[in-house]
């Protein structure tokens, strides 16, 4: 459910970027943002930098540093790809289409991350609980789950309240709190 909740995260954002962009004249298509592509070092002759070969720690750094610049151009490739899909998808749209499809999306992100906000609500509460009706001896808190359950209780509470106000700003709230409320309380009975 995570997955699918960062993907259509993903997708929001994207599509949200892709109203902005139609609704200011002076833009150009998201797609072709400056967006750097590919992971080579050149020289701006167009010539690859030619490193000399080192053993130990540097080359193993230099070759992290490697996959983490070739990570990222895959990654902003991708985005690149998927904005243009989506400026061909609402193109034949009018914006307020648009609009209405990008609050239905925040508003569901939203009550996805209220369900997830239950859950981990739930986790503390239990936890509180069972350390003060003696249930459970010793410090629950002294670990590290319940330090991360703690960190994603207030991570999903200000995520789900930026979603909303981010579904709102889109599109009227006759639509989005209602949709919010019904996936909030959909993934509420399915997370617990």
């Amino acid at each position: 459910m995570s997955g699918v909740l960062v993907v259509l995260l993903i997708f929001v954002e994207r599509l949200d970027a892709v109203l902005t962009s139609r609704n200011d004249l002076s833009a150009t298509s998201v797609a072709n943002s400056d967006i750097p592509l590919t992971s080579r070092d050149t020289l701006p002759n167009g010539n690859s930098r030619i490193r000399p070969t080192d053993n130990g720690r540097l080359s193993f750094i230099r070759s992290l540093l490697g996959a983490v610049r070739a990570l990222r151009a895959m990654w902003a490739s991708l985005m690149v790809w998927v904005t243009g899909c989506l400026e061909a998808w609402t193109a034949p749209q009018d914006d307020k289409q648009v609009a209405w499809t990008l609050g239905i999306l925040w508003a569901c992100c939203g009550g996805d991350l209220a369900g997830g906000t239950l859950v981990f609500a739930k986790a503390i509460v239990k936890l509180l609980s069972g350390s003060l009706s003696k249930q459970n001896p010793g410090n629950q808190f002294g670990h590290a789950a319940p330090i991360f359950t703690i960190i994603l209780l207030a991570l999903t509470a200000v995520l789900q309240i930026i979603c909303l106000n981010r579904g709102l700003k889109v599109y009227d709230s006759t639509l989005v709190v209602p949709v919010f409320y019904g996936v909030y309380t959909a993934t509420g009975c399915v997370h617990l």
